[in-house]
């Protein structure tokens, strides 16, 4: 069949196995990874290291230069990423603003994303991920390892270790 689209399909509203047969169906999908995964209910570490080996990929190179901004071709995939990296942040804060908190192993996987990320880690993007320090928006239980991972401990970003 068609995969519908996850926003016709009310995606936050489904439980997490239906939330996952929906993911499964749009597979590889860019703008799943990016606008939908993190927005699961359940467990999202996997989506997010899907999310940052597709803004990577050569798969993904065409439709990451023609979302970029530029001149040349490279500086329109460097900026495509950057505004994928954006997406994927935003839906991360989405998640946490609903009150689903991230565990330590989703935020570390945003962290080390972020760290091995093409060409660094913008401003904007480091603000979205600084946030979900200073918003404390931790699970509690987690918190110490992601500040590990986030100081550099665990590979993490440098990105977010003023606000850890």
């Amino acid at each position: 069949g068609v995969p519908v689209p996850l926003g016709a399909a009310r995606f936050q509203a489904r439980p997490w196995p239906v939330q996952e047969a929906l993911l499964a169906a749009h597979g590889a999908s860019l703008d799943a990874l990016l606008d939908w995964s993190l927005l699961s209910a359940g467990p999202v570490a996997a989506h997010a290291r899907a999310a940052f080996h597709a803004l990577a990929s050569g798969d993904n190179a065409e439709a990451l230069v023609a979302a970029g901004d530029g001149v040349g071709k490279e500086e329109r995939l460097a900026s495509g990423r950057a505004k994928g990296l954006h997406r994927l942040l935003l839906a991360a804060r989405a998640r946490v603003q609903a009150g689903n908190s991230l565990h330590a192993d989703e935020l570390a996987a945003l962290l080390e994303g972020c760290a091995r990320f093409p060409g660094g880690v913008d401003r904007a993007n480091a603000n979205l991920l600084a946030w979900h320090f200073e918003a404390k928006a931790l699970d509690p239980a987690h918190a110490a390892r992601a500040v590990r991972c986030a100081v550099g401990g665990e590979g993490g970003a440098r990105a977010a270790t003023d606000a850890a």
